[in-house]
């Protein structure tokens, strides 16, 4: 789960070389991960490159954009998720005490 705004500093698109290496170097993982991109969409040009890049991926299908839902709770946001954050700054890094509140791995 990466939850994070589309802004360039969040580093989405280093998340998608991430997995892509990972699954590259690991084909056995292939069919048991995907990577949830949980934002708002603040900066359209950069959400497009994020979504562009992830359409040209030979691994599109491991990655899985959910609407930004302003009254979803935090419990359904994090579900039995890993959190990952790669941003390459944070005003605060909530996403990275949430995951943390309910026990789960933050990468």
């Amino acid at each position: 789960m990466y939850v994070a705004a589309f802004h360039p500093h969040k580093n989405h698109l280093i998340a998608v070389d991430v997995i892509e290496k990972l699954l590259s170097q690991e084909p056995s993982l292939e069919n048991n991960t995907k990577l949830y991109f949980r934002g708002h969409v603040k900066d359209v040009n950069y959400y497009n490159s994020v979504v562009g890049k992830v359409n040209s991926s030979a691994y599109k299908d491991n990655f899985v954009f959910v609407n930004y839902e302003p009254k979803a709770t935090l419990e359904k946001i994090y579900d039995g998720s890993i959190v990952l954050n790669l941003s390459l700054y944070e005003g605060f890094g909530l996403p990275v005490i949430e995951g943390q509140s309910f026990g789960l791995p933050v990468i």
